[in-house]
């Protein structure tokens, strides 16, 4: 079982119907505390993609595919920008791109 399912209570009712729960070690992993949360990242409610960021800048392209959102922003705007250190932007075939999996965006 993927052991970010796992929770005592299920595997207790699995123990009441006789099946012996094996969670893998894939439980996640707290968000960095020194990055930017998610929520800062500016949404378009109506088409439900990233449409800017806390620096200000729009991004030049933004999907969003079965809840997992993904946004481009211009490498050199990125570069300069004083919260860059605290972004979660990572440079990707000469991009920055920002992807969450839906987590902490709406």
């Amino acid at each position: 079982m993927d052991g970010t399912y796992y929770s005592e209570e299920i595997a207790q009712k699995a123990l009441e119907k006789n099946i012996e729960m094996i969670p893998t070690g894939l439980t996640g992993k707290k968000p960095s505390e020194d990055k930017m949360d998610y929520s800062e990242y500016k949404v378009d409610e109506a088409r439900n993609v990233i449409i800017g960021c806390s620096g200000g800048e729009e991004p030049y392209a933004s999907y969003n595919s079965k809840g997992n959102y993904k946004a481009y922003f211009e490498v050199e705007k990125c570069k300069r920008c004083p919260l860059k250190d605290r972004c979660r932007v990572k440079i990707t075939e000469g991009d920055y791109c920002v992807q969450n999996c839906g987590l902490g965006l709406r």
